[in-house]
């Protein structure tokens, strides 16, 4: 997506070209902890442009890291990493092949 640290002035700014590029159409944004993910700016630029969003609170804690977690985040930071695939079966070729 971009050089560098991803901030929540640099996450708006692609969202919101993500918003136009597909000017009407249903778009889901899945996210981590980020910070900037939950930020008192972005909050505020999603109220109005997002139809649902929901916080890491509502999503269930995890206690310890087991190995899966340990291979998701590294595939997530190697294979996965701006990968952004027109099909699943991209998602599922990148995975593999990592």
């Amino acid at each position: 997506m971009t050089d560098g640290s991803n901030n929540t002035d640099k996450l708006i700014e692609f969202l919101t070209e993500l918003r136009a590029h597909f000017a009407g159409e249903k778009v889901i944004v899945i996210w981590d902890g980020l910070m900037a993910h939950r930020s008192k700016a972005m909050t505020a630029w999603l109220a109005p442009n997002a139809t649902c969003s929901a916080s890491n609170a509502s999503l269930p804690m995890r206690l310890s890291l087991g190995p899966i977690e340990q291979v998701g985040g590294y595939m997530k930071s190697t294979e996965l990493a701006n990968l952004c695939p027109d099909t699943l079966d991209e998602v599922r070729v990148a995975t593999e092949s990592g």
